[in-house]
């Protein structure tokens, strides 16, 4: 009996152990979120002339990955460094910002452990302000968006990530981004 103590006291100390251990495993979680910068492109052209512009943003993410291969997002951002408008290469004494949102569904697909790339397809709601002095005008409209990126693991719960975004094509008008984010699973 005194040979019985010692040994179910050592099964149960490994029994502690593996459990212990299988407990510190955790799967990554399926929220997300990443904020970053973009530099959109807004381009409109009318009866031979062109507009062009090109202001930061400010852009944040939420996501929740439904299976290892798609996730569905909703993303903003507002502007953070305006940009002047230039017609047809001159500058017109106009500042132009833009806002935008929406939602999306991303498949991904992981190459190599930390290393991933994703597609993004869904609509986006874009925000367009001219304004100069007391002068502003502002337009939205709401056109299917989409994108592709590629994502880096620095650690189970942190990333970094590069995308390209066409947030509005339509009625010549286009808006499209390129941004970097960080971002973080909670």
């Amino acid at each position: 009996m005194k040979k019985a103590i010692p040994l179910t006291a050592a099964v149960l100390a490994l029994t502690a152990f593996g459990a212990h251990a299988q407990s510190s495993y955790t799967e990554p979680s399926r929220l997300y979120g990443s904020i970053g910068y973009e530099s959109i492109g807004l381009r409109a052209s009318s009866g031979g002339v062109t507009a062009k512009s090109d202001p930061g943003l400010l852009m944040g993410t939420i996501g929740y990955q439904l299976h290892p291969n798609i996730a569905i997002e909703g993303i903003a951002g507002g502007t953070v460094r305006k940009d002047d408008l230039k017609l047809n290469g001159f500058n017109s004494g106009l500042d132009s910002k833009v806002d935008t949102y929406g939602v999306f569904v991303k498949p991904s697909v992981n190459l190599t452990e930390n290393f991933s790339v994703f597609g993004r397809v869904g609509y986006a709601r874009t925000n367009a302000s001219l304004s100069t002095g007391n002068f502003s005008v502002n337009d939205s409209t709401t056109d299917v968006a989409y994108g592709v990126g590629a994502a880096y693991n620095l650690s189970p719960n942190s990333y970094i990530q590069a995308n390209y975004t066409q947030y509005l094509d339509k009625d010549n008008v286009e808006a499209k981004g390129w941004g970097v984010h960080y971002g973080r699973r909670f």
